[in-house]
C-alpha cells in the first residue's frame, strides 16, 4: 500500500524479495551514476556496505534522527583506505545480521584490535580480493 503511494507521487519503489539491505545499497550505487542518492536507514550492514562499496556522491540519512545525515565518502577519508578495504570482513566477523557477535568484545574494541594487527589486515584483505589465493590465506590464518 505505501509502495503504491509513493510510485503514485513519482518515486521508485523497488520490492525486496531477499536480503534488502544489499538491494538497497546495489540500487542506490546504480542510481548515484547519475545524481547525488541518499539512503534513509538506521541500519548498520547498510553503513558498512555503502563505506566499502561507495564510489560515488551518496549519504546516509538516519530515519529517527533528522539532523544526523553523512557523507559516505567523508566517512571513508576519515576511516583510511585501509580501514575501508577490510570494513566488510571485520564487520561479519564482530556480528552482522547472518553473524554473531564476539563473546565479550565490543565492535569497537574489536575493530581498534583487528586495525592494529598487520596480520589480520592481510588475511581480511586476502578474504575480500576476487583473485584470492586459498593456500596463502590458509597458510596466514594458520601461522602462530
Amino acid at each position: 500500500m505505501l509502495g503504491k503511494h509513493l510510485e503514485a507521487n513519482g518515486h521508485t519503489v523497488i520490492h525486496a524479495t531477499d536480503d534488502a539491505d544489499t538491494l538497497i545499497v546495489r540500487t542506490a550505487l546504480t542510481l548515484a551514476e547519475e545524481k547525488h542518492v541518499t539512503v534513509v536507514a538506521d541500519d548498520t550492514d547498510i553503513l558498512v556496505l555503502l563505506i566499502y562499496h561507495n564510489i560515488r556522491n551518496i549519504c546516509l540519512q538516519s530515519s529517527t534522527y533528522s539532523d544526523r545525515k553523512r557523507d559516505i565518502k567523508s566517512m571513508q577519508h576519515i576511516l583510511g583506505e585501509k580501514e575501508c578495504k577490510i570494513i566488510l570482513f571485520s564487520h561479519a566477523l564482530t556480528g552482522c545480521d547472518i553473524t554473531s557477535s564476539l563473546f565479550g568484545k565490543s565492535k569497537s574494541a574489536a575493530y581498534r584490535h583487528f586495525w592494529k594487527c598487520e596480520q589480520f589486515s592481510i588475511c581480511a584483505t586476502l578474504f575480500g580480493s576476487e583473485n584470492e589465493n586459498r593456500k596463502e590465506l590458509t597458510d596466514i590464518g594458520t601461522k602462530e
